[in-house]
């Protein structure tokens, strides 16, 4: 059985450099993803510079040119537009792809094994935050407002802004179309709408490249982002976010699940034996 994964990858002001380090990336991952059909969108979120690539991808691929820079969450969400019935998987990541391509398709795999959403976390990983070094003050305050977000938006996810995440392809629509941000706490909002409609969410520990440019901090202390995050809060206070659409998904992904579920003989025959023993 082919599986068949959307994966998008958002990209502002590209490099030569960058375009051939993702070209060996896909590369590796065409190789590794064996049983995988995948079908590639790079967003250009509204580039200054944009550079097209010097030669075709190794997977097959399509460039969205957005007018202006509206942000990652803007870029997701239209890459989401392309997801039909075709796809099992929507998937995105980050562009430089400082994530091993074994832990891309193992996101992708508990997917396929009954999560409704897998997210990447990096909490065990050293470099999980980048490692540019900040007022004591500031760095602080970064940490206070992820704490906030993790408890009271969403349920003590401790890395809700890793880069790299997997959504069952019909799950991935339906969040969609509720999602209002375009920045960067668009990874909460996703989430949080998930939880909300009480999908299975598992993580997958991942190791992040050491050259990988994480700018967290500048993002928390932005004014942009705190406005957002008082929209998030109104909008589950006004209970926005339901929909009735993706209860009834999930719902049917239940019976699914449980309807492929099934022991045979000699699996019962070795759980009997273990149990008398």
């Amino acid at each position: 059985m082919t599986i068949s994964v959307l994966l998008a990858i958002p990209a502002l002001n590209p490099t030569e450099k960058e375009w051939h380090n993702l070209h060996t990336y896909l590369e590796g991952l065409k190789i590794k993803a064996k049983g995988f059909k995948i079908q590639l969108i790079i967003i250009n979120d509204g580039s200054i510079k944009w550079n097209e690539p010097e030669k075709p991808l190794p997977i097959p691929s399509n460039i969205i040119h957005l007018p202006k820079n509206l942000g990652k969450g803007a870029a997701i969400k239209k890459a989401s537009d392309c997801i039909t019935s075709d796809h099992n998987i929507f998937s995105f990541i980050d562009f430089d792809c400082p994530y091993e391509q074994r832990d891309l398709i193992g996101i992708w795999k508990s997917v396929i094994h009954g999560a409704d959403l897998c997210i990447g976390d990096r909490s065990s990983n050293q470099f999980a935050y980048g490692t540019t070094h900040t007022r004591l003050d500031r760095s602080i305050l970064h940490h206070f407002f992820k704490l906030i977000i993790r408890t009271i938006v969403i349920g003590g996810v401790r890395d809700s802004q890793c880069g790299i995440k997997a959504f069952h392809a019909g799950a991935a629509k339906l969040i969609s179309e509720k999602c209002r941000l375009t920045g960067f706490l668009f990874d909460v909002e996703w989430l949080y709408i998930a939880l909300e409609h009480r999908l299975c969410l598992r993580y997958w520990p991942v190791e992040v490249s050491e050259d990988h440019s994480d700018t967290n901090l500048r993002h928390f202390l932005s004014f942009k982002i705190i406005i957002d995050f008082v929209r998030m809060l109104f909008s589950i206070l006004r209970k926005q976010y339901r929909s009735k659409r993706l209860f009834e998904w999930m719902e049917y992904r239940r019976g699914n699940i449980m309807n492929s579920i099934t022991l045979t003989e000699d699996y019962e025959n070795e759980y009997l034996q273990e149990g008398q023993s």
